[in-house]
């Protein structure tokens, strides 16, 4: 319990140091690093097996999506990733199949005390991503996250954050626990707080 409880403590300084952009972009390397570190902890804390292993599959899963969208323009529409957001594979960064995992855990988690049918919170999960991403999208452009070839965000996109986040919730494990709960949420806020301060 003193581990999680460290976890839970770890967590939330990154909500508090994560609110100042000026350190994540005055010191990049430290910052991916940083999130990186956050996401193992998160993985740690969470003492149900099936839970880690969803995340995981979430993941790999959404990274593999996206690598496919980044390279056809077929699943999103026609986008590229920038430098900011660090080491990336296929062309994707590293923390954002772990960003779509936290997404998708984050908001099933807020829906769980709504609902108990899987496929009622999987469609409230899906609405609350395409709401989430419309607003992702003015800081993330603004801030070189990445980059579309249209003038505006295609139609395209949202259709996609709202399949895919259907698709990687309605098999989340039921029965969050203590630990896993809080520092879903506190991480899941410190994505928040980066959008909302902008």
């Amino acid at each position: 319990m003193e581990r999680s409880k460290a976890v839970i403590l770890f967590l939330i300084t990154g909500l508090i140091i994560g609110s100042f952009w000026q350190i994540f972009f005055a010191m990049p390397i430290v910052g991916h690093f940083w999130f990186l570190l956050l996401y193992t902890l998160l993985v740690i804390s969470v003492e149900s097996k099936p839970l880690k292993v969803w995340f995981i599959i979430v993941a790999v899963f959404t990274h593999v999506v996206e690598v496919i969208g980044v390279a056809t323009g077929f699943v999103f529409g026609s986008y590229q990733y920038g430098t900011v957001l660090g080491f990336q594979i296929g062309g994707v960064p590293i923390v954002i199949g772990l960003q779509w995992a936290l997404i998708a855990m984050g908001l099933s988690y807020i829906c769980f005390p709504i609902t108990q049918n899987k496929y009622v919170r999987a469609f409230l999960v899906s609405v609350l991503a395409v709401v989430f991403d419309f607003v992702l999208e003015i800081a993330a452009i603004k801030l070189g996250f990445w980059s579309w070839s249209a003038v505006q965000v295609p139609i395209l996109n949202y259709i996609a954050w709202f399949a895919i986040a259907f698709i990687s919730t309605i098999f989340i494990p039921k029965r969050p626990n203590f630990v896993s709960w809080y520092a879903v949420l506190a991480l899941f806020f410190v994505i928040v707080t980066f959008v909302v301060l902008l």
